[in-house]
């Protein structure tokens, strides 16, 4: 974890902007102590004193605390984000990152690891709830611009559906890249046989769309604070993808082709569902939680 509480005044503190001698500091979850870790290869984080029982920040990666802090410092740059916080309390869900963005509460998710999909939409249903658009944002991997054979996570076709053919790849401070996931054309090979009877038999020969893998398609890069607006998801159903109505926070720029700078191997599918984009509402919803 990157925050805790300072034990004598409550007070929340990030581990990076503190020193030991603050402490005792403890959990925001448990109330327990927790020790702060000043590092020099690593980020620094606040760990629970052993034995462990509370799931909070139990199961955080060094790559995710480096994630989540590089889009807090860099945010913190920009004179249209307010309020913003590190792993905030909202009794339900508790976001890596969250602020108001040109007045829009906005809740920022990294996912690194492999959140069930049940986990993603009841969390997209809370924010939803609390009137918090939420950025779902994942890890960017080598193999998006290396492989026209990739395998999307049940999560990655999750947010390829609710942000409208598109999922968002952190790659360095408030910056994204965009992807779609194009058809992906598998070549089956021509085999020849005889049968028992010397008759000549062939099968294969052909192309056919590949139902596990995917080519992803680059999109231009975006920053969070400029290039993304609030949308308010009407939500729908396309086979076992389920995206309830909900609050997105999506870039500005409609269609993936207006951001596309890798040619498609094939015509791309059709993204559909209903939305209303409203990024022009400069003023701060004062019903939002923070």
């Amino acid at each position: 974890m990157l925050c805790a509480n300072r034990q004598r005044d409550a007070v929340k503190v990030v581990a990076a902007h503190t020193v030991k001698q603050d402490g005792p500091f403890i959990c925001p979850e448990c109330c327990k102590d927790v020790i702060l870790k000043k590092c020099r290869l690593k980020v620094d984080h606040f760990a629970h004193r052993p034995p462990v029982t509370c799931q909070y920040g139990s199961k955080e990666t060094e790559q995710h605390r480096a994630c989540k802090t590089a889009i807090f410092d860099a945010l913190a740059k920009c004179s249209n984000v307010t309020k913003l916080e590190l792993e905030r309390h909202l009794k339900e869900v508790r976001p890596d990152v969250s602020c108001y963005i040109s007045g829009v509460p906005v809740a920022i998710e990294v996912q690194l690891s492999a959140l069930s999909y049940e986990a993603i939409l009841r969390r997209t249903e809370h924010y939803a709830r609390k009137k918090i658009y939420v950025l779902w944002v994942a890890q960017w991997t080598p193999s998006l611009d290396t492989s026209e054979r990739y395998s999307p996570r049940v999560w990655e076709k999750w947010c390829h559906a609710a942000y409208f053919g598109r999922v968002y790849y952190w790659t360095a401070g408030s910056t994204v890249v965009p992807y779609h996931f194009d058809s992906c054309l598998l070549d089956v090979p021509l085999s020849e046989w005889h049968n028992e009877n010397g008759d000549e038999m062939s099968a294969g020969g052909y192309t056919r769309f590949s139902k596990r893998y995917r080519t992803p398609a680059k999109g231009r890069p975006l920053d969070i604070a400029r290039d993304f607006v609030k949308c308010d998801h009407a939500g729908f159903t396309r086979g076992v993808i389920e995206v309830p109505q909900c609050r997105i926070f999506k870039d500005r720029y409609g269609k993936f082709d207006n951001l596309r700078i890798r040619p498609a191997v094939i015509e791309p599918e059709v993204e559909s569902g209903a939305a209303r984009i409203r990024g022009e509402d400069l003023e701060e919803d004062e019903s939002c939680p923070w």
